[in-house]
């Protein structure tokens, strides 16, 4: 018995060197956490047996770290998908360099469908990131919700594409309706993210992280709201409904780039 406690102590020690060593490379490291008190049990246990699946859980554990990788890959296949829609011009049917560039120039509507999915995508993934570090624990209802985040995002790469194919025909109103419902879904899916990353049970890392969440869940609350006023519109005013969504996303822009306050 007392050769198993000599060995977890020695494990739970290089591990914590192997933590302490990374740190000082400056690498980025896993939020793991081995919890103190169940370091103690296990060093003051007299029973016959330890609980090895508990000790693994406890060594291993990483919080929401395989949730934000999973999500980050994600948001950056999307984000390059977005690109695909720009085609190279056809430089046999081209009989000089202005031919290629009134054939760039008449692509217009594909780049400005991409730069705006581009920017709209940036900021939900900054503000992914920006969540996930307030929060130190997870849960299955956060998971899923951060689920239907990710599906929300996999579709703008569609609603880009056929944006960009219709903003500049008789029959831009269809295009312009998907892409605001894609903008008020990913809202609404935000909301339920923020909801759940404190309720039913509270994953922040301590009140203060606990205040940011909740307070930005109302300006997330107010976005929802505004968007699906957007949505509404675009059925009767289109172009209106698309100037919104534009500039709400640059203001979105701009505000993250001004702001100074910590995370």
């Amino acid at each position: 018995m007392r050769g198993f406690k000599n060995y977890y102590h020695y494990r739970l020690r290089r591990l914590r060197d192997i933590f302490s060593s990374a740190r000082a490379r400056g690498e980025t490291l896993a939020r793991k956490r081995i919890s103190i008190s169940f370091t103690n049990q296990v060093l003051s246990s007299k029973q016959n047996g330890f609980n090895f699946i508990f000790l693994a859980n406890a060594i291993m554990h990483i919080g929401n770290d395989r949730l934000e990788s999973f999500c980050d890959g994600v948001f950056g296949f999307a984000i390059t998908l977005l690109i695909l829609e720009i085609k190279i011009p056809d430089f046999n049917d081209a009989h000089s360099s202005s031919d290629i560039w009134n054939s760039l120039k008449n692509q217009w509507p594909s780049w400005f469908a991409f730069g705006l999915s581009f920017i709209t995508l940036l900021i939900a993934w900054v503000n992914h990131h920006h969540l996930l570090k307030q929060l130190d624990k997870t849960s299955s209802v956060f998971i899923y919700a951060n689920g239907f985040l990710i599906l929300t995002v996999i579709v703008f790469p569609f609603t880009t594409s056929f944006l960009g194919r219709s903003i500049n025909t008789a029959l831009a109103q269809p295009g312009i309706i998907l892409y605001c419902l894609a903008n008020f879904f990913h809202a609404l899916a935000w909301l339920i993210v923020f909801t759940t990353a404190t309720k039913p049970k509270n994953l922040s890392k301590n009140e203060a992280a606990q205040k940011k969440v909740i307070e930005t869940r109302s300006l997330v609350a107010k976005a929802c709201i505004s968007t699906a006023a957007i949505t509404v519109l675009s059925f009767w005013f289109p172009v209106i409904a698309l100037c919104l969504v534009t500039a709400s996303w640059m203001i979105y822009l701009l505000s993250g780039v001004l702001q100074t306050s910590p995370d």
